[in-house]
């Protein structure tokens, strides 16, 4: 798919008050970022070409290996890439602040379906699955990206008001981002018919390694009030959430085990019972780091090791044929549900343990000597590890982000009634 996009495409005295800046103001952010801050020649303002591609592939295989059993093996993948996509928070953002989003998922099954006895049937699965959600700097940018320049720019519009806008240009507050998540799971039901009892009992098991790098606020941002201070380099505040030992990025593994079982009946010749109960168990089997400072100054840990293993689910449903005819039927149905847990709120107690990203911002002073760096644009483009992270004199903090380690998966009872009424062939 193809579609133009806009960035401060400004081509009449109208386009210059709807965005509230004069064509020559902007055009000067644009030739100071060229002079001194590396920005390139191609064009940064205007119409651009967008071109996103989707791909996506699927093959199946079916054998019935003999009278009792079934082979299935099903792969699915697909790719997806939305360039120059998505951009910052500033009112005007330069073609080389926006980035690409790219994404691949693969997903592999095997299944074993077995037909041991006319009243026991087994159904064996195991799936691996992969999926990479990346956010990529644009490619006139390094791949690890670099600081980002926000100007504010005031100038006088064609209808004599002020306009006051900031202009971005150099990286943005969330790229890069680096998602990989491979999965496995397990999967055995068992149906089993006993008399007028119809057993189902199985587990069901995934283990999940996820390596997650989120770089929000880690480029740094250099702050300039005005056009002036824009070329003269001289910025008014600096800010930073600096990684403390390399890249922060954060790998882990995750645990979700259960067991399950239901017995349908009927406990008169028109109502139907079924009752079920699951018992769930999850478990994030990778560990913050530990930060003493926190456990002295708050008498928290930050390395706590999170598993909730008392999800017991009980379940029901009956079903009451009114006259026997399956024309007039009544259900109703109750029981506790447990939810998957979200992955990222791990991640978080990872990244966030105070011992891997530092947060830093500092401001020029009305009067004597200020330690905002003087902005190198070039040089962080060829080096993007040059950026100025924790400053000699400048104090700085850490976020911290923890569990508890008594934290529960939410769990929520449901229940429903319905009627059903049947009118002849095609009428419900």
């Amino acid at each position: 798919e193809t579609m133009p996009f806009f960035i401060a495409d400004i081509q009449n005295s109208d386009d210059e008050i709807s965005l509230g800046i004069s064509k020559g103001a902007l055009d000067s952010v644009v030739n100071i970022g060229r002079a001194k801050y590396g920005l390139g020649s191609g064009p940064q303002t205007g119409e651009f070409k967008r071109k996103t591609l989707a791909n996506t592939f699927f093959a199946r295989l079916d054998w019935q290996i003999n009278d009792k059993h079934r082979l299935t093996i099903r792969n699915n993948y697909s790719d997806w890439l939305n360039p120059v996509s998505n951009s910052d928070n500033s009112n005007i953002n330069l073609y080389e602040v926006w980035g690409d989003i790219k994404s691949r998922e693969n997903t592999t099954l095997v299944a074993l379906r077995s037909q041991f006895t006319p009243t026991f049937l087994n159904e064996f699965k195991l799936q691996y699955q992969s999926a990479t959600r990346n956010y990529v700097p644009n490619s006139e940018l390094p791949a690890d990206n670099i600081p980002r320049a926000i100007v504010t720019v005031r100038s006088t519009l064609p209808n004599g008001t002020l306009g006051s806008k900031t202009v971005q240009l150099g990286g943005q507050r969330f790229y890069p981002e680096n998602n990989l998540e491979n999965q496995f799971q397990f999967i055995n039901t068992s149906y089993l018919t006993v008399d007028k009892y119809k057993f189902t009992f199985g587990t069901d098991n995934t283990l999940t390694y996820m390596d997650t790098y989120i770089s929000s606020e880690q480029n740094g941002r250099f702050i300039f009030n005005s056009l002036a201070d824009f070329n003269n380099l001289n910025a008014s505040r600096y800010a930073r959430e600096a990684p403390i030992n390399g890249i922060p990025s954060v790998q882990q593994y995750i645990l979700n085990a259960s067991l399950f079982g239901q017995v349908e009946f009927d406990i008169s010749k028109n109502i139907n019972a079924m009752f079920g109960l699951r018992y769930d168990v999850t478990s994030f089997l990778t560990r913050a780091d530990y930060n003493p400072v926190v456990e002295r100054t708050l008498g928290l840990r930050t390395d706590s090791r999170i598993t909730d293993a008392g999800k017991i689910q009980p379940r029901i449903q009956l079903t009451w044929d009114i006259a026997g005819e399956k024309k007039d039927i009544i259900r109703f149905g109750g029981g506790l549900f447990s939810s998957y847990p979200v992955n990222y709120a791990q991640v978080n107690n990872i990244q966030n343990s105070g011992t891997k990203v530092a947060s830093i911002d500092v401001s020029r002073p009305a009067t004597g000597a200020s330690l905002v760096p003087v902005p190198d644009f070039p040089a962080y483009r060829r080096n993007p590890s040059s950026a100025p992270g924790i400053i000699a004199g400048v104090p700085y903090v850490s976020t911290i982000n923890l569990n508890d380690p008594n934290l529960k998966m939410p769990s929520i009872f449901k229940a429903n009634l319905s009627y059903n009424k049947i009118i002849g062939d095609r009428l419900r």
